[in-house]
Order: structure tokens, then sequence, then C-alpha cells
């Protein structure tokens, strides 16, 4: 007498960290459609969490009012920031330098000023 085992195919499991990414870009954080381009910066995960977490301290507007920069501090005395549109879509995020705060700040006054006023992705 023979034992006859069934055997069934493995789930594809390259499938998952591809949904798993995807559904990360459609999420968001702090109501902002997560964006590619941040992913080639080391600490752009860091910077979105640090965000998630406890908000960005500062908040920059460019001239021309397209696009915001959301600084938060990432570990004591390292910040970082998220480029993100007028529509809410990340467009990256990433650390200055060293991360050092004056490092942060002089680069973000190159292409907007501080800002105190409403994001406008996020509805009242």
């Amino acid at each position: 007498m023979s034992t006859y085992i069934a055997q069934y195919p493995r789930a594809p499991t390259h499938l998952v960290p591809f949904l798993a990414f995807l559904l990360l870009l459609a999420v968001g954080v702090g109501g902002v459609t997560l964006g590619v381009h941040a992913l080639k910066h080391p600490e752009s995960a860091a910077i979105r969490q640090c965000l998630n977490d406890k908000g960005e301290i500062q908040i920059f507007r460019s001239f021309d009012a397209e696009r915001f920069y959301r600084v938060c501090e990432i570990n004591p005395g390292k910040f970082g920031f998220q480029t993100v549109d007028k529509d809410g879509n990340e467009i990256t995020a990433f650390s200055r330098l060293t991360g050092a705060w004056k490092d942060t700040i002089n680069y973000l006054s190159r292409f907007g000023t501080r800002y105190k006023g409403p994001v406008p992705w996020m509805k009242p």
C-alpha cells in the first residue's frame, strides 16, 4: 500500500514585499502620499517615522508656494526633512550634510521661508 501526499505550489513570496511597498505608497504619513524618489535616501524611512510619531518641528514653504518642507528631529541633534508638493505628494526625504540644524536651515533657506499657515493637502 502506498501513501499519496498532495503537494501544493508555494505562494509567490516575491509579491509580499511589492504589495507592502504599494500599500506604503497609498497610505502615506500625515496625509502625504509617499513617493518613490525618497527611497534612494537611506534616512527617508526614519524621517517618515519621525514625522508620523512626532510631527514636524518646522515647516518651510518654497518661494513659488509649490512645495513644502517638513522638518523633524530624527535623533537628538540630527534633523531631516520631507519635501511635499501642494497636493500632498512626497517628492523626497533626506538629511542635508551632517543633519545638524544649521545645515538643514541653511539649505532650506535657499528654496523658501519658514511657514506657519495651514498646509493645503490637509483639509479642515
